[in-house]
């Protein structure tokens, strides 16, 4: 089974038994501030726990210690449990993705990635988030990053569709038309 395949179906399985247990969102938190601790410090954490040299008993005692500090759910220790004895610690990342996708499902919500050159303005911000609202029928929530080489404007990402508004975008398509208006002429 390919590790993409492995990581939906555990996704589904945490998902239906968080849902069931009325405790999807609490899962969710916990699940991602497992993924976090795994990622600080470069990822070395994360790493070693992928690592077949500790064993399982010791992958589950660091995973009780993150939750312990975080006030995790009894149903993500088991489930993280299940993952460190079955090796499939590394699936980590990979499934909480899936699980934040499942459940936005289920609550009608969509993850709408902005990047800019500049934080957005609180009024601009709301102006994307309605725009995309009414362009899906979903509630939108808005993740933005900096991102230094778009030189102005934005670039958003929603599922597999991008909406380039960036100025470097708007540059290359001048640049482009220029090239192609000037070979016509010479034809």
């Amino acid at each position: 089974m390919s590790e993409t395949a492995a990581a939906q179906r555990y996704a589904r399985a945490i998902v239906e038994l968080a849902v069931e247990a009325g405790v999807d969102e609490a899962v969710h938190r916990d699940l991602s501030s497992v993924v976090q601790a795994f990622a600080a410090g470069g990822g070395e954490l994360g790493a070693a726990l992928s690592s077949p040299v500790f064993s399982a008993d010791e992958r589950k005692a660091v995973i009780g210690a993150v939750l312990a500090a975080e006030g995790g759910h009894a149903l993500t220790r088991n489930f993280l449990s299940l993952l460190a004895d079955r090796s499939r610690l590394g699936l980590l990342p990979e499934i909480l993705d899936i699980v934040t996708t499942l459940l936005d499902a289920r609550a009608g919500r969509v993850r709408v990635d902005v990047r800019t050159v500049e934080a957005l303005s609180p009024e601009l911000a709301a102006e994307i988030k309605a725009a995309f609202e009414k362009s899906t029928g979903k509630t939108v929530l808005l993740e933005t990053r900096l991102d230094p080489t778009l030189l102005g404007g934005l670039v958003a990402r929603l599922g597999g569709r991008v909406y380039d508004a960036s100025l470097k975008k708007r540059l290359e398509d001048i640049k482009h038309r220029l090239i192609h208006a000037q070979a016509n002429a010479e034809a």
